[in-house]
């Protein structure tokens, strides 16, 4: 799960690598990467998340932690 977040992110940001506690924010990511995202997880992994469930520092940390919840 991971990995493949962390990848479909990397792809979007043009990054070549993230730091998973790092906030996706400062990385470059807006509102619709973070839609893109959400969407990534429900298609993937069968959980809805809400872009207001999620703190303005959001981490790709963060959003795993959400996953397992």
């Amino acid at each position: 799960a991971a990995d493949r977040l962390a990848d479909r992110l990397c792809d979007w940001l043009g990054l070549d690598e993230l730091d998973p506690a790092a906030s996706l924010y400062d990385h470059g990511a807006d509102s619709l990467t973070l839609l893109d995202l959400i969407a990534e997880v429900k298609d993937h992994f069968g959980v809805d998340l809400e872009l207001s469930q999620l703190s303005h520092q959001v981490s790709l940390a963060e959003v795993l932690a959400r996953l397992h919840e």
